[in-house]
């Protein structure tokens, strides 16, 4: 994946972000769902610009809020899997991971043990857990 930007033509403020990316980037077609759906527009524009939502009206930030919750989702299952692996696979501690998420140890311990629980009735493991460090 590579990202760029460069100034916007004819001089104003504004910028140009070009994201490229293979097939083999995006094989499930995540990204490229969500520009087709508009949903990576709106999620940034929440994120660059929060204020934009207090102006907008009902149906636009029913849109907003539709369009943010779903890549928040996304993010969600993605985070959690990364802290499984971060456990499961590379032996990182509870507070390392803790740290990493900002949030507290016992709340990133529970998670990932019912994460644990998920993935083995789906069969999946990636090892056995280190000792409580």
């Amino acid at each position: 994946m590579d990202i760029t930007w460069e100034d916007a033509p004819g001089g104003n403020d504004g910028r140009v972000i070009t994201i490229t990316m293979s097939a083999g980037e995006d094989p499930l077609g995540i990204l490229y769902g969500m520009v087709l759906k508009g949903r990576l527009e709106s999620f940034l524009t929440v994120l660059a610009a929060p204020q934009y939502a207090d102006t907008a009206d009902r149906a636009m930030v029913y849109h907003l809020l539709r369009d943010v919750a779903s890549v928040h989702a996304a993010l969600t299952r993605r985070r959690e899997h990364l802290e499984l692996l971060a456990r499961d696979r590379d032996g990182q501690g509870w507070g390392s991971i803790a740290t990493a998420t900002e949030e507290a140890r016992s709340t990133v311990r529970d998670r990932i043990i019912r994460l644990r629980r998920e993935y083995a009735a789906m069969g999946i493991s990636y090892g056995t857990p280190p000792e409580d460090q």
